[in-house]
């Protein structure tokens, strides 16, 4: 193995000594990345502490470290139980397995069959959580309210039930815990005493109301609890493999926690982001309610009305590129290789950031303007692949994508026909870093109804 001193390593910061860019990371990780393109290229390495980063922008290296040498960059560990045990952590056979059980539950007949009860909980919960601020007035945090929509659906698509309040609290307090940064020394002191961390116990309770909320509706389901059911939990639970063997009842209370969980969080900041680029592009914004108009008028959406709804995919796609709700895609390189005419040595974290891609401007066009366009079907076949990966890429793509783009298409026709969304003036918007790129604090907003047609879409669901 060549040594260091012979190694073509890729150019980057020299960072301080100890700390490497650690301390740029905490402040903000999303712009580092983007000077550190600016300034170095395609390929950067640096230093968060004494672990080796490459950070990697450009599809056709991002091509091979997902997709083409991908046995070779293995998923960090770290991550909590739950999703580790899922298919979002696992590696390896045993994650080879755990994909092809849950593929059948995601072909688009099944997650299409999903759409009457998305659309009764997408309106029930608009009754019930947006419906008091549009008649207040009154200013709050846009993330709360989508999160009960996204949440709503993901209960309704995984466990048959809407969400109690206890399962909505811990998912929300769960992720403002892992989104609220602390200060750069306080995070260092409770990464060196992590038993004196005194969030620790609440970050665990959190934890176990939803992993206990996963366990047991497996358990009521192997006693014969009331059904027949028909959503992701029921498909999973009758998927074998080729010896006739499925998930063991820990390994499907996993699932169904990563399918929840993560199911509404990347949706959640990726519609929040998509109303602030509406409010700063009322023409955009007009465009979206003239075809809700002429597609839905009065009434709730069904599922032939999703390709007529394509521009409000596109529009959120294109929300997706300029903020991508996966911050960043890393992976563990596991034996020593090369990207171009780099080295990339045994132990370093390969990473992408989504966003950097999203802009490279030697392959978009104005890539910080907002143009739902991009993703015309004409224009879409023109992107790349491996150059916009909202959803991740190669084997690891993201096995709800079709799902989630279903859903945030739904939910955000049913909010235009009901409601205007009007950022606080004033109010700073700066993106964060956590388990999804989200608005810092979240976007503060005031509600108002569109116009008064809402009482004929619930009475026609009512009915129906």
């Amino acid at each position: 193995m060549a040594s260091r001193s012979t190694q073509n390593l890729p150019p980057g910061p020299k960072g301080l000594p100890f700390l490497g860019s650690w301390l740029e990371d905490q402040a903000d990780s999303i712009g580092m990345f983007h000077r550190y393109f600016k300034q170095y290229g395609d390929i950067v390495r640096f230093r968060l502490g004494e672990m080796p980063f490459h950070l990697v922008s450009h599809p056709q290296y991002v091509k091979h470290f997902l997709a083409d040498n991908a046995a070779n960059y293995q998923r960090p560990a770290g991550m909590p139980r739950g999703e580790k045990e899922g298919l979002f952590g696992l590696t390896g056979e045993k994650w080879k397995q755990h994909r092809r059980l849950l593929q059948p539950a995601f072909q688009r007949p099944r997650v299409e069959a999903l759409v009457p009860k998305l659309v009764e909980c997408t309106q029930r919960t608009l009754d019930q959580w947006w419906e008091p601020h549009a008649r207040s007035g009154e200013p709050f945090r846009l993330a709360q309210v989508i999160s009960r929509v996204m949440i709503s659906q993901m209960s309704q698509a995984v466990y048959s039930e809407d969400a109690s309040d206890e399962a909505f609290s811990a998912t929300r307090n769960f992720l403002d815990f892992a989104n609220n940064r602390r200060p750069v020394l306080v995070t260092a002191f409770f990464m060196a005493l992590p038993f004196l961390d005194p969030r620790r116990p609440k970050r665990a309770e959190y934890l176990r109301v939803l992993w206990d909320l996963s366990a047991q509706h497996v358990a009521r389901r192997r006693q014969g609890g009331e059904g027949p059911y028909d959503d992701l939990l029921a498909s999973t639970m009758a998927a074998r493999d080729d010896k006739g063997e499925g998930l063991t009842d820990t390994e499907l209370a996993a699932e169904a926690f990563t399918l929840y969980f993560n199911g509404h969080e990347a949706p959640t900041s990726a519609l929040e982001w998509t109303w602030l680029e509406l409010s700063r592009h009322p023409e955009i914004e007009e465009q979206v309610r003239a075809v809700v108009e002429r597609v839905l008028g009065d009434r709730p959406p069904a599922l032939e009305d999703l390709p007529k709804l394509g521009y409000l995919t596109q529009v959120f796609q294109e929300s997706m590129r300029l903020n991508p709700p996966a911050p960043v895609l890393t992976r563990v390189a596991l034996a020593a290789d090369r990207m171009g005419d780099y080295d990339v040595p045994a132990g370093t974290n390969v990473l992408a950031a989504p966003s950097v891609l999203h802009r490279h401007p030697a392959f978009w066009e104005e890539p910080d303007r907002f143009l739902p366009e991009r993703f015309s079907p004409e224009q879409e076949k023109k992107i790349p692949r491996f150059l916009y990966v909202p959803f991740g890429a190669g084997q690891r793509l993201c096995i709800g994508n079709h799902m989630g783009l279903m859903q945030a298409t739904l939910a955000l026709a049913m909010m235009v026909q009901r409601y205007r969304v009007t950022p606080v003036p004033g109010a700073r918007v700066v993106g964060a870093m956590g388990p999804s790129y989200h608005v810092k604090g979240g976007l503060k907003v005031r509600l108002a109804p569109a116009r008064q047609v809402a009482p004929k879409a619930r009475q026609q669901l009512a009915a129906g």
